[in-house]
């Protein structure tokens, strides 16, 4: 197994497991100048299990009916449909915004960029209607 030299060199590096996180890391060692059958170092290294569930997080866990991660399932629709259900739960546990009767105010910045000189721009109603209207009107659809 290799892996890119954390160091930013460029060069490919042998890998090995460290022993406390399970993670692959590097060995020290460049491809190509120590065989990693000789040095102790197995074919196919992979990280610890434990270590892809702390990599993965909640896509690792079980849903709440039990089934077990999609990676495990082998099908590819139930991986969209569990990944869909994770976006659903992220999507649950986010800040929500509270609707108040105080008014909202932004900060609207218009800019014409150099390449778009010859292009016919909305009047100041239009964008007062666009960014201050209170619903669709016939120029902000």
């Amino acid at each position: 197994t290799v892996i890119d030299d954390p160091d930013g060199s460029g060069y490919l590096m042998i890998a090995e497991r460290d022993e406390i996180t399970g993670e692959l890391c590097s060995s020290g060692l460049r491809v190509g100048d120590a065989d990693p059958a000789k040095i102790g170092i197995p074919k196919h290294l992979n990280p610890s299990s434990e270590a892809v569930k702390v990599a993965c997080g909640a896509f690792c866990e079980a849903d709440e009916y039990g089934n077990p991660p999609a990676s495990a399932r082998g099908n590819g629709n139930q991986r969209h449909l569990s990944m869909r259900q994770l976006s659903l739960e992220e999507n649950n546990n986010r800040r929500q915004l509270i609707a108040t009767n105080k008014k909202l105010k932004n900060l609207v910045i218009l800019m014409q960029f150099s390449d778009h000189r010859g292009r016919s721009l909305p009047s100041v109603s239009q964008y007062n209607e666009l960014f201050n209207g209170s619903g669709p009107s016939a120029s902000a659809p």
